[in-house]
C-alpha cells in the first residue's frame, strides 16, 4: 500500500520545513518582525523575497544555515 510511505514522506517533509521556518525565524538577518515601514503586500512581498535570498545565499556559504 502506497499511503505508508506517503505519510512516513510527508512526516519527513514536516520535519525539515519546520527545521527551515525555525532557521529564518531565529537568525538575526531572518524572517522576525517585519520592520514598520513594511505594512502592505507590495512592500511585503519583496521584502521577504530578499529575506529568503539572504538566507539562500547564507546557507550556500555556511554549514549552519
Amino acid at each position: 500500500s502506497p499511503e505508508p510511505a506517503f505519510g512516513t514522506a510527508l512526516l519527513k517533509a514536516r520535519t525539515v520545513t519546520e527545521r527551515v521556518f525555525g532557521r529564518l525565524a531565529c537568525s538575526s538577518w531572518g524572517l522576525t518582525t517585519l520592520p514598520p515601514w513594511v505594512r502592505r503586500f507590495r512592500r511585503v512581498r519583496p521584502f521577504v523575497t530578499a529575506k529568503l535570498a539572504i538566507f539562500h545565499t547564507a546557507s550556500l556559504t555556511t554549514d549552519t544555515a
